[in-house]
């Protein structure tokens, strides 16, 4: 900040001792950079002008020492606005040892944020009062800002391997015990969390598809089943409203034909079926979100809520490419890239998974490519969501366009479809391509050939006791 500025909470002493003690050590040079200290860290102009010269020195491997300080601020002619030599001469005097620089610095970086917090709210403020603006977007673009300041001034460092041997063998040892059984959150399909060995806290898992193919069936699969476990979980829906997704929710769960649901078609024998599965479906704990094109910001304060307040153990996003960041980009592209980075961040802060829908380039833009089987350049307006994702997972109906064309000929209902779950990326595991099938009636996956309804099949988690544990439930 301009010195003629009504001044915001600043600490000359502990300025001068940081820059005294990097002009005594270039060690001590090291280290603070190490720690984050960057030029925002010093209020005073003079003060930033002397760290900068001392950064200069340093990447050029020259000696930090006050007189090459005063020579680099000389060079640069800017050791008169740097506060002259004398001045320079009584900051590298300021401190008899380096001794102090973490504990300094650490102070430094903290003054800084607190003025940045302060200038964020005056700017909210004076936008706030702008009714020209949008209320929501200004809460946005500014809260965007203030979660910045907590991710920017994170700097763990380095920590040895050592350190990190007894937690990493306490995992080793807890993973043993569960005797074979899925480490991770269960998606309800056998064939994918033996692959994926479940979804693990603080992963973003894309789930890809062309339109049509079923990413929301998929999405939708999975919060149900979580919340036949007890599992919280939240939807991010930005196409569907919270009115249809129920409808599917319930068509799954009964499995009855969805479009005689939404038709009021049903019998009495259906509704029989239904309203133990509206009953089933009021238990669970599910929390769906329906604001269109929300922007990054606002989904990770409704997240963090949720995972605070319910104890939500998953996030699901449906779809990226409709999401927004709080500020303008300069393009589409990295609009998108710019999503997934902030869904990744979202996942790592509130560690838990995070699963994301997203769209894949249809059919007839895939112009010079004999097969149609996706990969991962399908991806739309952003490779990356390939680089930020720690899973990958894309829909494949190979049959769907022939079986299209024969339903519409011979006016049957549409059969069971294959689908392959084409798993691209996988950081901690295989590459692969796995078998579901899809009723397209109810919306549901299900395991390749099996013949019940979805989550139907057994499935073992680690803290259930065996048929033969004959410790008490």
């Amino acid at each position: 900040m301009p010195d003629e500025l009504a001044p915001l909470p600043n600490a000359p002493n502990v300025e001068q001792n940081i820059l005294g003690a990097m002009m005594l050590s270039t060690q001590a040079t090291s280290r603070a950079i190490a720690l984050g200290l960057s030029a925002d860290c010093f209020y005073k102009n003079r003060n930033k002008l002397i760290y900068y010269a001392i950064c200069q020195l340093y990447d050029s491997q020259s000696p930090t020492s006050l007189p090459a300080v005063v020579q680099e601020l000389t060079n640069k002619k800017k050791l008169d606005e740097a506060g002259g030599a004398e001045y320079v001469a009584d900051v590298a005097a300021s401190v008899g040892t380096s001794m102090n620089i973490e504990y300094h610095v650490k102070e430094a970086i903290e003054y800084s944020v607190r003025r940045k917090a302060i200038i964020t709210a005056q700017m909210m403020a004076k936008d706030a009062a702008d009714t020209t603006k949008r209320v929501y977007e200004v809460i946005g673009v500014h809260q965007e800002k203030l979660f910045g300041l907590l991710s920017d001034n994170v700097h763990t460092g380095f920590v040895s391997v050592s350190e990190t041997l007894p937690k990493v063998f306490d995992e080793m040892d807890e993973i043993a015990k569960r005797n074979g059984a899925i480490v991770g959150i269960r998606t309800g399909f056998n064939s994918i969390d033996s692959v994926l060995g479940g979804l693990e806290n603080g992963e973003l898992v894309i789930v890809a598809a062309r339109p049509g193919v079923g990413k929301t069936s998929m999405l939708m699969n999975i919060a149900t089943f979580l919340g036949d476990l007890n599992m919280t979980c939240g939807l991010f829906s930005l196409e569907m409203t919270r009115a249809e997704l129920v409808k599917r929710m319930i068509s799954s769960v009964a499995n009855v034909d969805s479009s005689r649901i939404r038709g009021g078609l049903l019998t009495r024998e259906e509704w029989d079926i239904v309203n133990p599965a509206v009953n089933r479906c009021s238990k669970m704990s599910i929390y769906i979100d329906e604001t269109s094109r929300i922007r990054t910001s606002e989904m990770r304060a409704k997240a963090t809520r949720l995972v605070k307040e319910k104890g939500a153990k998953l996030i699901l996003v449906d779809y990226l490419q409709l999401m927004r960041m709080a500020e303008r980009v300069e393009n589409r592209t990295q609009e998108v890239g710019q999503v997934a980075q902030e869904l990744k961040a979202i996942a790592k802060d509130l560690n838990v998974p995070v699963i994301a829908a997203a769209q894949l380039r249809r059919i007839d833009e895939m112009t010079g490519r004999q097969s149609r089987r996706p990969t991962l350049q399908d991806l739309r307006e952003s490779g990356e969501i390939e680089q930020v994702a720690d899973k990958v997972l894309m829909l494949h109906q190979p049959e769907l366009e022939i079986i299209k064309q024969r339903v519409m000929i011979e006016g049957a209902s549409m059969p069971d479809l294959k689908t392959e779950v084409i798993i691209a990326k996988n950081r901690n595991g295989m590459v692969t391509t796995v078998l579901l099938n899809y009723h397209p009636q109810t919306t549901t996956f299900f395991d390749y050939k099996a013949t019940a309804q979805l989550a139907s099949a057994p499935v073992r988690f680690f803290n259930e006791p065996q048929e033969d544990d004959d410790s008490p439930v």
